[in-house]
């Protein structure tokens, strides 16, 4: 019985040791050279290595959101936001959303990174009829001597002529570099 539960244990400790070497690749490896930088104190060489394994890791992200939300005042920076308590809004009143993304490609102009985005909006009701929308209403961008990863968004709804009722706003983000899209909803009533 001993024999058996120790080949066990033998055979465990071989999957995981297996399975985690067949998982080492370019960002666990500068991951790992982070970690054995840290440990040597060479704390600024540590982060470098750490910030090549976040590149790469998002070089393999599609466009997405890390946040998308209603707030309460036009943000002035990536993070600093108050987030609505709700989402119900008077008619004609501004609508401001505050996006966070991820997964976008940069382009350069000479020493910069650019970050270049539209938006389009459709403006449905709850059941999912289009009422209407508007292509490219805004250009979202950032030029960086940095590949910049805290790029943020806002955009500012004020939607005429929509009766009291439950109505979502669907937004789409197109990142002219890499010709990628992404699309969030957000579910909104006029009072």
């Amino acid at each position: 019985m001993i024999l058996k539960v120790l080949l066990a244990f033998a055979f465990g400790v071989f999957v995981l040791s297996s399975s985690s070497s067949a998982l080492a690749g370019p960002i666990v490896d500068e991951a790992a050279k982070a970690e054995a930088l840290i440990a040597e104190g060479k704390g600024v060489d540590a982060v470098i290595a750490m910030d090549t394994a976040v590149a790469k890791l998002w070089d393999q992200l599609p466009l997405t959101f890390m946040e998308a939300m209603f707030v309460q005042t036009r943000p002035t920076a990536y993070g600093v936001y108050d987030r609505r308590a709700s989402s119900l809004f008077k008619p004609g009143e501004d609508m401001i959303v505050y996006m966070e993304m991820a997964g976008y490609e940069y382009g350069r102009d000479g020493d910069f990174f650019v970050i270049d985005m539209t938006a389009d909006v459709d403006v449905k009701t709850a059941a999912g009829k289009r009422l209407g929308g508007q292509k490219d209403f805004v250009k979202l961008g950032l030029r960086s001597r940095i590949p910049n990863r805290e790029f943020f968004g806002v955009v500012v709804y004020q939607f005429e002529g929509l009766a009291k009722g439950e109505y979502v706003a669907t937004t789409t983000i197109k990142d002219k570099q890499s010709g990628d899209e992404a699309v969030f909803d957000l579910p909104f009533q006029i009072q």
